[in-house]
């Protein structure tokens, strides 16, 4: 059965087992300048009726301030339409709200915040916590400000919606007029964020997608580009329990001072505690200089391993906000990072280890001087390898261990593992050293 098919476009078969109701058939006209919010609320009722149902949109822009989708299910938004917020919609209003509802799909339209015409914070399409499997597929967001796709709620993971997913979609944010915040802000208790693009200026603070302490929510597969801004972050993630979402295989290119990944411990929600059970992995990260790969403040038990961090100014930063306890570095390249250092420590993190990555010399290919006979070098949370460059009788203890003797002339090489303390002894001068950091 399908539900006003007149006018409006060429009309395409419904989901299986799922009536259509053609917006136009209910008086949307879609010429970008009428207010089609009645017309099609009108729509959406007759679907909630049916228990469910296609809401088909045909090539045409629709002006729309303040649908509603409650108490509804098995509900498919389709077609190539556009939903546009009209300009200078109040405070808090949006393009759909959706309550209580599951099994709700978006395909193939477009999403228009409209942010260069709004004077007001609002939002595009916002979801609250009693929803559930919610599906955006090959939906293009366009013109958005602040807030294209958002939950408002901010709640423990057992009382989040349930699999929200994004895939395979475009989010174009703009500079708004009065406000620019986050694009996407997902809560969601299991999904995907996969395949996506996100362009856009993300800033001034604001983040082309935030994860909000949300659990298993894979980001994956997406591209981010970045224009510069103040702080402003490709992508969030941030958590209030013990799974976190992994940040894999995405290429991220930014623009000076954007970041690609900020990992945290978020304030908003009572009873946040920093994020844990983290991983970055096998991203592509290109800057300008002035970018910032991943920003970590308050977590633990991070893995951050085989990344391409390219042209930026520090690959990985430790901010000073909170303490960050138990990372591993592992495996990533390090490409033309500002003034040699992949590592911009503001903050000393505890039970840090780094190994295997390419690119980076920690303290530099240098000269040292070793400091008094069984005095130790102190530990580092990388591995290193000690070269003697002058001849001297030298023996050394690792970590404590047993002494080890060295020979009296020749080129003598000692490998220290990443926490291990060097304790060398001699009997006359002191030997130099050549100490090189992986």
């Amino acid at each position: 059965m399908i539900n006003g098919a007149v006018g409006g476009g060429a009309v395409i078969p419904p989901g299986p087992g799922l009536d259509q109701f053609n917006v136009v058939a209910y008086g949307a006209v879609g010429d970008g300048t009428t207010n089609d919010t009645t017309s099609i609320q009108a729509a959406i009722t007759a679907l909630i009726a049916a228990g469910g149902g296609e809401l088909f949109l045909p090539t045409k822009t629709f002006i729309v301030d303040g649908l509603t989708l409650a108490n509804a299910s098995h509900v498919l938004v389709s077609g190539t339409g556009t939903l546009k917020l009209k300009g200078g919609a109040g405070a808090g209003a949006s393009i759909l709200s959706i309550t209580s509802s599951s099994d709700v799909t978006f395909r193939d339209v477009t999403i228009d915040k409209n942010g260069p015409n709004q004077t007001n914070l609002n939002f595009g399409i916002i979801y609250d916590t009693a929803s559930s499997s919610i599906l955006v597929d090959s939906v293009n967001f366009v013109n958005v400000d602040a807030f294209g796709f958002f939950c408002p709620t901010y709640v423990p993971p057992a009382a989040q919606a349930v699999n929200v997913r994004v895939i395979n979609s475009l989010i174009k944010g703009v500079a708004g007029t009065t406000h620019s915040d986050d694009l996407f802000v997902i809560v969601a208790n299991g999904g995907i964020f996969a395949n996506n693009t996100v362009e856009a200026t993300f800033g001034p603070a604001g983040t082309g997608c935030y994860i909000y302490e949300s659990v298993n929510v894979p980001v994956t597969g997406n591209t981010f580009i970045g224009h510069g801004g103040s702080s402003s972050i490709a992508i969030t993630c941030t958590v209030g329990s013990s799974l976190v979402c992994p940040v894999t295989g995405n290429t991220f290119v930014l623009g000076t001072n954007d970041v690609a990944q900020r990992i945290w411990k978020e304030q908003d929600n009572v009873g946040a505690v920093a994020q844990t059970d983290g991983v970055f992995s096998n991203n592509m990260i290109k800057g300008n200089g002035g970018s910032k790969g991943v920003d970590v403040t308050e977590a633990s038990n991070l893995v951050i391993e085989g990344n391409h961090f390219d042209t930026m100014y520090a690959g990985i930063l430790y901010d000073t906000a909170g303490a960050v306890d138990n990372v591993l570095i592992a495996g990533n390249l390090f490409d033309n990072i500002g003034g040699g250092t992949a590592f911009f420590d503001l903050i000393t993190p505890t039970n840090e280890r780094r190994v295997n990555n390419q690119g980076y010399n920690p303290v530099g290919v240098v000269t040292v001087a070793v400091p008094a006979t069984t005095v130790a070098v102190a530990a580092a949370p990388y591995d290193r390898t000690f070269y003697i460059t002058t001849a001297a009788a030298v023996s050394v203890a690792i970590g404590g261990g047993p002494t080890i003797t060295l020979p009296i002339t020749g080129l003598s090489t000692v490998r220290v593992p990443a926490g291990k303390t060097l304790t060398p002894a001699y009997a006359t001068t002191a030997p130099t050293w050549v100490v090189e950091g992986e």
